[in-house]
């Protein structure tokens, strides 16, 4: 039950990192000098080197803290659902039938979000918004299993969070990646 006060506080976190992301402007400028020794060592560039250019360029460390936060809140909205079915059904093979029901639920709700609602929600709200929903849901859907900690209020948290997860958000994620010149991805 604790993991769900950590969980919004991890979404809380989210939050900020979005913010951050947003104000920087999304560019991850390189000098053109830096540019021509990394052409030119593209190849068996050595470790120390690839890891203090990802450490120079602040958008780069923002996404990257923004994806480690939500996946770990992710990970922790996951075993609270398990946790949740175990309670709410204690054989295994209901257990077992509950969960492929669910999954594939949740496989149909993802299609029909990427297909028709992550365009929508895109081009009407952009990508700041779009990529807000997914922790704000989980805040509200983790307090909210904290309160009521039935199998339906956690598993409409975790309908959110894969339906989310794999459509608006990774979307999202991935516009982010589009300033950043190809040899520094």
């Amino acid at each position: 039950e604790n993991l769900l006060i950590l969980s919004a506080l991890l979404l809380s976190g989210c939050l900020v990192l979005i913010q951050l992301i947003w104000r920087s402007g999304g560019h991850a400028e390189i000098a053109s000098e830096e540019m021509k020794v990394l052409s030119k060592r593209s190849e068996g560039l050595p470790e120390r080197a690839t890891w203090s250019l990802f450490f120079k360029h602040r958008y780069l460390l923002l996404i990257t803290a923004l994806v480690m936060v939500t996946k770990v809140a992710s990970t922790l909205i996951d075993n609270q659902f398990n946790w949740t079915v175990e309670h709410h059904i204690l054989e295994k093979n209901a257990q077992t039938a509950f969960f492929g029901g669910f999954m594939a639920f949740l496989n149909a709700v993802s299609l029909v979000m990427q297909l028709i609602v992550a365009k929508f929600v895109l081009r009407r709200f952009g990508v700041g918004t779009a990529l807000m929903l997914l922790p704000i849901g989980l805040c509200f859907g983790s307090i909210a299993t904290i309160f009521f900690p039935l199998l339906l209020v956690s598993g409409i948290t975790k309908v959110f969070d894969g339906s989310m997860n794999y459509s608006i958000s990774q979307i999202s994620k991935e516009i982010l990646y589009l300033p950043i010149p190809s040899y520094l991805r």
